[in-house]
């Protein structure tokens, strides 16, 4: 969209000052974000909730994009948005992923055989180009008009 952006992993980010605004994603892991980005927005809450902050999940609860899928991929955010509680999100993305089982463990594999995941690529690239851009026009709006 033209503007200069720099993705990172959230372990390889030590100071947030040069930036204008911050997109933290996670992928969701036994129904949790990854500990490493739920621990960054906690410690970081002070300079991202200075910043327009978006957050964005990846879990195969949003393979089929329902109400009921929306209310549940959305609340994998409640425990940091409890602990980071000076970081309000000005937009949220909630996205299907990968399921690729040869990527797996054996026992992640069983689990989630037995679980009923079907294995796939369920990416909506689509959706995540329209989700970044309403996301980008609030991510840059002046703070004075947050």
């Amino acid at each position: 969209m033209g503007h200069q952006v720099d993705v990172r992993l959230v372990n390889t980010v030590k100071e947030l000052t040069p930036y204008q605004a911050a997109i933290v994603g996670s992928a969701i892991y036994m129904g949790k974000l990854l500990p490493e980005a739920a621990d960054f927005v906690k410690a970081n809450q002070d300079a991202l909730g200075r910043l327009p902050t978006a957050y964005f999940v990846v879990c195969m609860t949003m393979k089929d994009d329902t109400p009921q899928n929306r209310a549940k991929a959305t609340a994998y955010l409640d425990p940091v948005r409890q602990e980071a509680h000076k970081v309000k999100p000005v937009a949220i993305g909630l996205f299907p992923g990968v399921v690729d089982f040869s990527k797996m463990s054996f026992m992640h594999k069983a689990m989630l055989k037995t679980m009923g995941s079907a294995e796939g690529d369920y990416r909506d690239f689509p959706a995540v180009k329209r989700w970044s851009s309403d996301a980008n026009s609030k991510l840059l709006t002046a703070p004075g008009e947050r």
